[in-house]
């Protein structure tokens, strides 16, 4: 019965890994707590570029388009 229990664990163990593993989560279990913290864990693409500057370059070339129609003159 034990047995047959502990084996039904570890499979949900390594569900629930896989699961994380896809959606970019880590658990860790710090003692003394009951319960789980989920941290995200940050790529390392998100981190080498700034995300404002995309959208700074578009509201610019927006800004032309408008100025080079003559409907906005």
């Amino acid at each position: 019965m034990l047995e047959k229990l502990a084996e039904g664990r570890a499979v949900f163990e390594r569900k629930r890994h896989r699961k994380e593993q896809k959606r970019g989560e880590r658990r860790s279990y710090d003692e003394g707590a009951t319960k789980f913290r989920t941290k995200r864990m940050e790529s390392p693409s998100s981190e080498k570029k700034p995300q404002g500057k995309k959208e700074g370059r578009k509201q610019q070339a927006t800004l032309q388009s408008y100025s080079r129609c003559p409907r906005f003159r």
